[in-house]
């Protein structure tokens, strides 16, 4: 019975990718060895010392998109999904025409979970608009 439940718990969490994203030409001085050495680690299932690379190339440049999926890919594997989440959610923000990052599973199981509304409800005092 117990494999059973950590088998419908492990089923309904999405699996995290399998590959980080390289560091794009606008990576700064600062974070390309971080991206490079998240990289390394990541490559050999060091998910610890990849997310604490990644952390720090977030930190020398966190515009860079790419530095948020990897931390949150890593993140992910390492089982810490409410941290991941909010990394997933960054990158999609700041790179929102990476098709790489916004079909990662993690993200698009979230958006599932919360679809746009369509015709959402007028509020009081509000004009009426269109949709």
């Amino acid at each position: 019975m117990l494999t059973g439940m950590v088998t419908a718990c492990a089923a309904s969490r999405p699996v995290p990718p399998s590959q980080v994203l390289a560091a794009p030409a606008t990576t700064s001085e600062k974070a390309a060895p971080y991206m490079a050495e998240g990289t390394r680690h990541f490559l050999a299932g060091d998910w610890n010392r990849a997310s604490q690379a990644f952390q720090q190339a977030v930190v020398a440049q966190p515009e860079l998109a790419e530095a948020h999926y990897n931390l949150a890919v890593s993140l992910d594997h390492e089982g810490e999904t409410a941290e991941a989440k909010k990394h997933y959610f960054l990158a999609a923000s700041l790179a929102p025409g990476n098709k790489i990052i916004w079909n990662a599973p993690p993200l698009l199981e979230a958006v599932k979970a919360k679809p746009l509304l369509r015709n959402p409800p007028i509020q009081k005092n509000y004009p009426a608009v269109a949709f």
